[in-house]
Parts: C-alpha cells; structure tokens; sequence
C-alpha cells in the first residue's frame, strides 16, 4: 500500500486539440493538494517526452477526478473510479476508460 498511481493518456480531436495533446495540462486533486503535468512533445535538442503523463499518489484512495484544459481553452472533467491502470481520455470524455496496466 502507498503507492498508487495513475498514467493519463490525452487524445486530442484533431480540431480545437492537435491528436497528441500537445500544450494540453492535465490537474488532479489530492484532498487540498493540486498535482499538476503538461503535455509536452520534447525537451532539448533530439528529446522526446513520453505522451502519457504519470502521477504518484502515495496511499490516496480511488476514484480521483481529472481537470483537462485543452489547446484552446476548452476544458473536460472526468471521473477516474479505478486508479493504478493507464487512461485515455479525449474531448468529450466525461468518465475515464481504464486499460490494465
């Protein structure tokens, strides 16, 4: 116990987001703590970052909700109710779909 996680993979819809997300900031809450990652497609010369986007939530419990701000300004909430597996969420996603991991 305590150490539980959850891997976000973003899809953007090709219009308001590109398909990778990129520039996308994806905010999980954590009782009065706001655990915060950006997408990104790479740092320094020759890199490339990981597209999904992993966060550490020690012994917090499940479900925890995401707050997804968008390219563009649009912004999705979604419910994740099984943590410690890999989301993909998109635009129009309201409750995660989890992948074992």
């Amino acid at each position: 116990k305590g150490n539980n996680w959850l891997s976000v993979l973003l899809r953007g819809d090709g219009t308001g987001a590109s398909t990778n997300a990129t520039g996308a900031q994806v905010r999980l809450q954590l009782g009065s703590q706001t655990l915060t990652r950006h997408v990104e497609a790479g740092t320094g010369q020759g890199n490339q970052n990981e597209a999904a986007q992993l966060f550490g939530l020690a012994d917090h419990p499940e479900p925890v909700t995401l707050n997804i701000l968008w390219p563009g300004g649009r912004q999705t909430t979604v419910a994740v109710p099984t943590i410690n597996r890999r989301v993909v969420v998109t635009p129009a996603t309201t409750t995660a779909n989890t992948t074992a991991n």
